[in-house]
This record gives structure tokens, sequence and C-alpha cells, in this order.
């Protein structure tokens, strides 16, 4: 078994890399108000861009699990996760130094990851900065009967200078470009493999692309680099009555606005935090994340 050396000099217990046969032990240690994780970490030992780590107790139990994802000189950490048993007792910190020295060792220079309020007290004192904040948003039941199946007619009102169309394959450069600007750096491995479907806000009168949906990467984003497009391609995501939740930087005021009145509520937020050099990212693009783990 390949043991992962870590910075602590601890002996009651052994971090390792993840394994297949250990999915099915995650229910254990899965959080009551997220959705599943087992599809996520199998998604992870996948992806040679990531690190899933698990850290065991002495008997062999199954205590934690952690990843780290690699986007040359950036990285990203999560999630960290440990059995509500074992908490307290600093496994989510050996977890997360061992994601970072992972990282690091690859070359990582700046590394990010979304915080929990059970989270933040531990990345602070590992040296991460706020770097800013989601809002995790639910639809009310009034907003969740008023759902309706997509319709471009209705996302683009009388008077709106975006058009919105599919996405095409051909769209995939200038997609990859805005989540690259909208994020602060190079995604373009988690769009690797990735059926290229969703909607398109292209300007009307240049047809130059200035937002889109991508439905399938993720939890699908909405990157837009105006308001306008923004909000026309959020409608579009959001028109189905399967979709009852919204997470999306706090940073984008009229895409949190637009939500609110539309009857959606703020269940919690969670903080954007980074170590070492900051990522120039612009949440005011963001309408909606691709994910917990990748931003």
């Amino acid at each position: 078994m390949t043991v992962i050396e870590t910075k602590s000099n601890r002996s009651d217990f052994i971090i390792r890399p993840l394994q297949p046969s250990d999915l099915v032990h995650l229910g254990d240690l899965q959080p009551p108000d997220w959705g599943p994780i087992g599809p996520i970490f199998r998604s992870f030992l996948s992806r040679p861009h990531c690190s899933a780590l698990a850290l065991d107790d002495l008997s062999g139990r199954l205590l934690g699990v952690a990843n780290g994802s690699r986007f040359g000189s950036a990285g990203w950490v999560g999630p960290i996760i440990v059995a509500p048993a074992a908490r307290g007792r600093g496994f989510g910190t050996a977890l997360t130094q061992a994601v970072l020295d992972e990282l690091t060792a690859a070359g990582c220079v700046s590394i990010a990851l979304l915080a929990t309020e059970l989270g933040a007290p531990i990345y602070r004192r590992l040296g991460f900065m706020e770097a800013g904040s989601y809002s995790f948003m639910a639809r009310s039941q009034i907003a969740a009967e008023e759902a309706s199946v997509p319709d471009p007619a209705k996302a683009t009102p009388a008077g709106c200078t975006v058009r919105l169309e599919p996405l095409q394959p051909s769209d995939s450069g200038t997609v990859l470009a805005l989540d690259r600007i909208a994020n602060g750096f190079d995604r373009s491995l988690v769009y690797e493999g990735v059926q290229l479907a969703g909607w398109a806000a292209r300007d009307m009168h240049t047809g130059k692309l200035r937002g889109y949906y991508a439905q399938h990467a993720g939890e699908g984003p909405v990157i837009a680099v105006d308001e306008e497009a923004g909000i026309a391609l959020l409608k579009m995501k959001l028109a189905n009555g399967n979709v009852d939740r919204a997470v999306l930087p706090a940073g984008n005021e009229p895409g949190v606005q637009f939500l609110l009145t539309e009857g959606w509520e703020i269940k919690r937020t969670a903080l954007r935090m980074t170590l070492g050099p900051p990522l120039k990212w612009r949440p005011q693009f963001i309408y909606h994340r691709i994910s917990g783990f990748w931003g």
C-alpha cells in the first residue's frame, strides 16, 4: 500500500491514495446536506489531473477523503470530508495539508478552494485568505411552481441585444477562453470529453459570443461578459423545474438580485479562499458555478 508522507508527526492515522474499492464505503462519510459523494470521487479517480486521497485509522477504517485538482500553475482543493464521529481530531487539517503538498509538488502556485463554515478556520490556519464568497440559493415554492420549459423567446424580451442559440462544437474555443477569463485559470481539463450542449448568447448585431450555459459540464456553468447575456442564459438554465438550487458568487450582484426578485432565497454562503498569489477571477461574469471543487 502506498502511504502519503505528511508533515504531521502523528502516528494515529494513514493517508493514502483513494482506491476504487473505497467507493462503497463513502456512504459512511456522506454529508447530510450534499448530493451523493460517491459519483464525485469516482469521477476524480478517472481524471489524471485529480489526486483523491483517503485517511484511515490504524485499524484500516476509512475516516476521511479529499481531492486536489491541478490546472497548470493553479490548483483547487476539495472536497475535504471527514466522518462526523471523527471530526475535531485534526483529520481535516491533515488531509488538507496532504492535498496542498501534492498540488505544490505538481507545480501549483496559486491554490483555491470553497470553504464551508466548518472548514474555514482550518484553511485560515494554513494560510488561506478570503477572495470572495458564493451564495447558495433555492427555489421558493412559488418559484418552483412557475418553472416551465426553457423558451429563448421568453428569456430574451423585446429590445434585448442578444439572441439565444444552441451551443455548437465550433464554440469550444471561445467557451474555454471566456471560462478562463471569468475564473482566473485554465479549466479546459474539466471540459474534456464533455458534450458541448446548452445555450449560447450571441450579440444580435455582430454574432459574437457574449456568454454560454454548458449544460453537461459539472453543475452546468453559466458564464457571460455582461448582465443582459447572463440573465438570459440563467433564465434558460432555471426554466427547467428540475433545477431547484443555484450557486453563484455574491459578487455577481445582478445575478443574485435577479434570483431574489424571482422568489429564490439565499440559504447559506461559503467563502472562496486562496493560498499564494491570488487568481484574477471575475465573479461578475459567473452566473452559475461549475462545481464546489472547481470554482
